[in-house]
């Protein structure tokens, strides 16, 4: 929230950000009790935790120059996304939102200190027109760059090779988050059926490891104490197999800030666990804010950490109904916490996702725990009988999202809703975290979708 609140001070047009997230962003206020002039369920660490964010944004957030004006930048040179001829187009690092555009034959080295003059368009591009790097990049490096997996694809490639040819593109995505070989058709499939989030390593695919991983440690003589301190040691091992995306490391900041917690004695709160892996991902990639693996990432959680699901039923069959409720509502507040990014940014929303989420979540799970177990056989013989049960769980998934995205696909696609649309659901998200639901929150969240194509709001 302090980093949200600081944006309209570094980056051009957040200003206009602000008006639909009010609600958000500010609990209502309301009358102190006993004469007290603190906030009700406003906490010290909650407040400091704001505080943080706050400077955090002013520190590590260069303000953006104003538009048409000639200026000069200057920073590390984050990486070239796009050369044509004697044009290329890239960003520093730090800097999100500007988009740097400039001339020669060639092109600034990743990490390279750069120092550029130029103006700043109305579209958010700064238009360079002269600049210097300390060392550059050739066409050949930039090209051998981008060809081919790197270190950790191909380690990918050399521990699923025992999978069925056909399955191990999605082997290698839904385990160990490399995509680079994943066929646009299942990409497709994937993404029509609501079920992308699937393809994307986040908190069910490391918490599901981790809860397989106690198990397996818990085999051996080690008593929890231990089971834990070393679960903690392995967590910073992990982003060298699956990536260091946002999601990735939300997951993995939540789980050593728990740990740590328990660890202490202390009551662990998933809120201020989310709250410093925000801190931690801001502080190290700024420009990770702007992104929407980002905020679909946080946005989700946040909405599923703030949900209280009650206590489950005692009888068996009113225990697995209570399940398949609980299942269904998660998925449906997931898919309304990231409707935002969904609409303002992809321009697109799977309708039935949220019920293609609970077959898909099962056959998602029960893969990755076949999967994982399978992967230490790789370089045995025989790896290809311990690799089948995964590869038919994974055949089952593909068919699934075949299923989902492109013979039952239902999808709705169109412009942007204008900033006036999220009002009443920054105003029922803010409800869901203070803990009110029932249908006027559902309805709140729910109004963007409802209004979507009304002319005044698209």
């Amino acid at each position: 929230m302090g980093v949200l609140l600081a944006l309209p001070l570094r980056l051009p047009g957040a200003l206009a950000l602000l008006p639909g997230f009010l609600p958000l962003l500010f609990p209502a206020l309301r009358r102190p009790r006993r004469g007290r002039a603190k906030l009700p369920g406003v906490r010290p660490r909650s407040l400091l935790f704001v505080g943080l964010g706050f400077l955090l944004a002013l520190a590590r957030l260069p303000a953006i120059p104003a538009d048409d004006r000639p200026v000069t930048i200057d920073g590390r040179w984050a990486e070239t996304r796009s050369r044509q001829g004697l044009r290329f187009t890239g960003s520093l690092t730090g800097r999100p939102g500007l988009r740097v555009r400039g001339v020669g034959g060639l092109c600034p080295a990743p990490g390279a200190a750069f120092e550029g003059q130029g103006r700043r368009l109305a579209d958010g591009e700064f238009r360079l027109e002269s600049w210097t790097a300390d060392h550059m990049e050739t066409d050949a490096g930039l090209a051998s760059r981008r060809a081919g997996p790197g270190r950790r694809g191909r380690l990918a490639r050399r521990l699923t090779s025992h999978f069925p040819a056909a399955q191990r593109p999605l082997a290698r995505a839904l385990l160990l988050g490399e995509r680079r070989g994943l066929a646009w058709s299942t990409r497709r499939h994937f993404r029509n059926a609501g079920l992308a989030h699937l393809l994307a390593l986040s908190g069910l695919h490391v918490g599901l490891f981790l809860l397989l991983l106690r198990r397996l440690l818990g085999l051996g003589a080690l008593g929890p104490f231990r089971i834990e301190w070393l679960m903690l040691a392995l967590l910073p091992l992990l982003p060298l197999l699956w990536g260091d995306s946002p999601s990735v490391l939300r997951a993995l900041t939540m789980a050593a800030y728990l740990l740590i917690a328990r660890r202490r004695g202390a009551r662990p709160l998933a809120r201020e666990a989310i709250a410093a892996a925000a801190l931690g991902e801001f502080a190290w990639r700024p420009a990770s804010l702007l992104g929407p693996s980002f905020q679909l990432s946080y946005l989700a959680t946040l909405g599923l950490i703030a949900k209280r699901p009650g206590a489950p039923p005692q009888a068996r069959p009113a225990r697995f109904w209570w399940g398949v409720k609980q299942s269904v509502s998660a998925s449906l507040l997931c898919t309304a916490a990231g409707m935002p990014v969904m609409l303002m940014t992809f321009g697109r929303l799977a309708l039935p996702g949220p019920l293609w989420n609970l077959p898909g979540g099962l056959l998602c799970a029960a893969s990755l725990a076949a999967g994982w177990l399978a992967i230490p056989f790789a370089p045995l013989p025989g790896a290809e009988f311990a690799a089948a049960p995964a590869a038919l769980l994974l055949r089952g998934l593909a068919a699934l999202a075949e299923l989902g995205g492109d013979r039952l696909t239902l999808v709705l696609e169109g412009p942007a809703p204008t900033l006036f649309a999220w009002l009443p659901w920054s105003a029922g998200f803010r409800r869901h975290l203070d803990g009110r639901g029932g249908l006027a929150t559902a309805l709140l969240l729910a109004s963007p979708l409802l209004i979507w194509r009304l002319p005044p709001f698209s």
